[in-house]
């Protein structure tokens, strides 16, 4: 934030201040002096800048596609507030949040900022996301909500592209008696399944 002023005429001058991003009022003074000396040989215009009202807004996207094998995400936002609080409304990913860092230094979740930047200028916050790859043949996601101190939100949907389906039984052949018999095959898979007798059906493909 600063005043800029230049010298347009003999009788004006213009001015210029740049955006207020922080909560607090600002103050800003401009002279100007005749150049010969006198008891009246200068004259102040005081500008009053009103703070921003608090605000947090997303930087990045609003929604994220992630890659089955990755295993972070950062979410950027800036902010004016005293303390900034993320949570998670759903879940299903199993996130964890691993790091938030305000004006890249070190910040504890849900706590009053150190030094309260945000009266002055708004900050940058950076939220690092940590949790497995995705080895399930489906996709599955998160809500990340952020609010800050005065009550407003937003909301980061990241949704996690789904495993290449596998699925395998063991065993995979059984000898079984004249009299016949019963007993139970054990499957692995990464996905809901069904089972059906598929006797014949193969040769029948065959044949047609």
């Amino acid at each position: 934030m600063s005043l800029t002023v230049i010298k347009t005429s003999d009788s004006a001058h213009s001015w210029q201040i740049s955006a207020n991003t922080g909560r607090n009022q600002k103050t800003f003074k401009s002279r100007v002096k005749t150049n010969a000396s006198g008891a009246h040989d200068t004259a102040e215009t005081t500008y009053i800048q009103a703070g921003k009202p608090e605000f947090i807004s997303l930087v990045s996207h609003a929604t994220m596609s992630i890659g089955k094998n990755e295993t972070s995400a950062q979410i950027t936002l800036v902010s004016n507030s005293t303390k900034i609080n993320a949570s998670f409304i759903s879940n299903g990913i199993n996130a964890s949040i691993d790091s938030i860092t305000i004006n890249g230094n070190a910040y504890t979740n849900n706590s009053v900022i150190s030094g309260d930047p945000g009266g002055d200028a708004q900050y940058t916050v950076i939220i690092n996301l940590t949790f497995k790859a995705n080895s399930m043949a489906s996709t599955r996601s998160f809500q990340l909500q952020v609010q800050d101190n005065g009550g407003h939100a937003v909301t980061v949907t990241g949704t996690q592209e789904a495993d290449d389906p596998t699925i395998s039984v063991n065993p995979s052949t059984v000898q079984v008696t004249a009299a016949g018999g019963s007993g139970n095959i054990t499957v692995t898979s990464n996905d809901a399944w069904t089972v059906s007798d598929v006797t014949g059906q193969e040769q029948n493909q065959q044949q047609s």
